[in-house]
């Protein structure tokens, strides 16, 4: 079971979609701590396209403060497109 901690954005503006279609990109990173004790990241979004996005997790790490400061380090603009 993972338990999420924080989420974080990491693109200009926090993305989302509408149920009218209208959606704002960006890219966001959540942060968390898993079944084994050690914690992780995961990057989401929403693409230039509109469409939503879900990276594979990343994990192994033995704090909070590493796995953020891995994500912030391994992040690309775009991620999702």
């Amino acid at each position: 079971m993972i338990q999420e901690i924080m989420t974080i954005t990491l693109s200009g503006q926090k993305p989302s979609r509408f149920d009218n279609g209208e959606f704002t990109m960006g890219d966001e990173a959540i942060i968390f701590k898993d079944e084994n004790g050690t914690f992780g990241y995961q990057f989401h979004g929403v693409n230039f396209k509109g469409d939503y996005y879900e990276l594979e997790p990343v994990t192994g790490f033995q704090t909070k403060q590493a796995a953020t400061k891995s994500a912030f380090e391994n992040y690309n603009v775009g991620t999702g497109c």
